[in-house]
């Protein structure tokens, strides 16, 4: 139970402080920035936990074939390493779609 609300507990505050920063940079101080910022929280966990959990496994199972005489360490570190790239690229790219939708797709992905 200690693990859990653990767990509850880093994800609301890291996950719940990037989104709010992704929202802010999105759609800046609006009078709609907590709505705005709690939609973007709550579909980011929403898909990210499936997701985590998803790629957690195939993670484990693709490093452990990848790097059999590696140690545990080593392994462990090359999947957080992903996992948070992953992870963190998606709860971006969750946060842009619910802020700036597909349909102003110029601002969605910017030509240089």
């Amino acid at each position: 139970m200690v693990m859990v609300m653990v767990m509850v507990s880093i994800i609301v505050f890291v996950g719940g402080s990037l989104t709010g920063i992704m929202t802010y940079t999105n759609v800046g101080i609006t009078e709609h920035l907590y709505m705005d910022w709690f939609t973007s929280f709550l579909s980011a966990v929403l898909v990210m936990a499936p997701v985590g959990l998803a790629m957690t496994a195939l993670m484990n199972t693709l490093v452990a074939k990848l790097l059999p005489k590696a140690s545990e360490l080593k392994r462990n570190l090359v999947i957080s390493v992903f996992m948070a790239l992953t992870m963190e690229s998606l709860m971006a790219f969750v946060t842009a779609t619910n802020n700036i939708g597909f349909a102003n797709m110029p601002y969605f992905i910017p030509r240089g």
